[in-house]
């Protein structure tokens, strides 16, 4: 808090897109953008405004409905424990998003883990087993505010791999020993030697925190002085380097991010629908990016024309329009009908 109060934006708020996942959940376990959904006038509002209104309805909505909040947390905890793409191993796949052989996987190690989890909690006196639980307990009790169907191929639980693979590398070797019958192995733990652990966390801290306060006194803004859009077009300001876009279908180009047309047409990463309505406007080929608007501070989600690529870093000025589709549209896409270069 103390360096958010020192770096960050004075109307800012820590963790705001969190009440978007909280409306979720209390509706029921619908997801994040629920909110937009039932209240899509909140789209017109900056991030600040349209969190502080996400709380508000979320303390209506459970008024409303108390046991929601109940249902929308067994939801996402029965997402969590199936072994789809939005579940606990759903970060196990093949080349193909679906199949059985992925389904296969996530079921022996849910097992694994299962078992390993068992084996944790009979040596819960000994380390690191107690860790263990406690760090399993602190993800299952996060998973209702967390929600899987959300996560991009659990890309949010990123953290969380190394604990469950932790269980269901015990969970093997439990077995293992049972169906070769060798002889158990008590774990002896190792003098716990901290020093060096706690300097070096010391001195990221340090560097982490005192890095922000640096940049912020060295560092001074620039003014830009971007061209005006034609009415009923969004200005964005956004800075393209190297690598920014992506380029869908065409001729293949060197020094270019190029994927072929059919392999996006077949690789669905989640939203289905969203995915459907992207492939129509994309048609034959388009510039795909997702950069940082200076002006908003947000990541729109934009389609270029193939033909304007931008081929030279720089920041530049944008105009935008929603598309008609009311499902891009809720998604954040936005076409970009012109552009200019400012720095």
């Amino acid at each position: 808090m103390l360096v958010f109060n020192l770096v960050a934006d004075p109307g800012g708020m820590v963790f705001s897109n969190f009440s978007y996942t909280l409306y979720g959940v209390v509706a029921g376990g619908k997801g994040w953008m629920q909110i937009l959904i039932d209240h899509p006038e909140l789209a017109q509002l900056d991030d600040v405004s349209r969190s502080a209104q996400t709380y508000a309805l979320v303390l209506e909505a459970w008024k409303a409905h108390p046991f929601s909040i109940i249902v929308g947390a067994f939801k996402n905890w029965f997402d969590y424990l199936m072994p789809r793409g939005a579940g606990a191993f759903g970060f196990i796949r093949g080349i193909e998003a679906v199949s059985w052989a992925n389904y296969a996987v996530r079921i022996v190690l849910s097992i694994f883990a299962g078992w390993g989890l068992v084996i944790a909690w009979k040596q819960r006196k000994q380390e690191p087993y107690s860790l263990m639980l406690w760090a399993a307990a602190g993800i299952f009790l996060s998973v209702p505010f967390v929600p899987p169907n959300d996560s991009n191929q659990m890309r949010v639980y990123a953290a969380t791999v190394t604990i469950l693979l932790a269980f269901s590398t015990i969970g093997l070797k439990s077995i293992s020993g049972l169906v070769t019958k060798h002889q158990k192995e008590e774990f002896r733990p190792q003098e716990s030697k901290p020093g060096a652990a706690i300097l070096f966390g010391l001195t990221l801290a340090t560097v982490t925190i005192g890095g922000v306060l640096l940049v912020k006194t060295l560092v001074k803004p620039h003014h830009l002085s971007p061209v005006g859009c034609p009415a009923g077009e969004t200005q964005l300001v956004v800075r393209f380097t190297a690598g920014s876009m992506v380029k869908i279908g065409g001729v293949y180009e060197p020094q270019k991010f190029n994927v072929p047309l059919d392999s996006f047409v077949l690789h669905n990463e989640g939203y289905p629908d969203m995915h459907a309505a992207l492939i129509q406007v994309v048609g034959d080929g388009a510039i795909l990016a997702r950069p940082l608007d200076l002006i908003s501070m947000q990541y729109p989600l934009l389609m270029i024309n193939k033909e304007d690529f931008i081929d030279s870093s720089g920041v530049y000025s944008l105009c935008v329009m929603p598309f008609e589709d009311e499902e891009l549209t809720r998604r954040g896409w936005m076409e970009v009908q012109s552009y200019d270069i400012i720095q």
